[in-house]
């Protein structure tokens, strides 16, 4: 789940696992996936 990976690295990123940001943090990571994703 790559969702997963990105959701975990941005936890790192502001330093903090809430799970209060686990909405942000998956709305962020299907963002990140859809640019990053090949075209």
């Amino acid at each position: 789940m790559a969702a997963r990976v990105v959701h975990e690295a941005i936890g790192r990123l502001l330093g903090c696992r809430d799970r209060e940001l686990s909405p942000l943090a998956v709305s962020g990571a299907r963002l990140i996936s859809r640019r990053t994703s090949p075209s």
